[in-house]
């Protein structure tokens, strides 16, 4: 069975209050405990006006100009599943307050 698990932390430590940005975090998909794909350059948000964490996966421009992920979760589900793995850490490991 495949899972999720958490790997490297960087934290952005440039004190900004008009940013919500808290870092980055590598994202591992393992079989049993061995990571058989990385995902890297998740970002972790905190948003000012109510406390509340969300991830940015990566993404690139298109020539329209509009900007697309291409690693994302596949529902909804997943997506709180993985935040809430990622805040958990976050929270572990850079004392981050909620």
């Amino acid at each position: 069975m495949l899972k999720v698990r958490v790997g490297n932390f960087y934290k952005h430590f440039k004190a900004n209050e008009k940013t919500d940005f808290l870092g980055f975090v590598e994202l591992e998909i393992c079989e049993e405990e061995n990571p058989i794909f990385r995902i890297t350059s998740v970002a972790l948000y905190q948003r000012k006006e109510d406390q509340t964490f969300y991830l940015q996966f990566p993404n690139s421009k298109g020539k329209d100009g509009k900007w697309r992920d291409f690693i994302y979760p596949t529902t909804a589900e997943h997506r709180k599943y993985i935040t809430d793995l990622v805040v958990s850490k976050a929270k572990e490991q850079w004392n981050v307050q909620n």
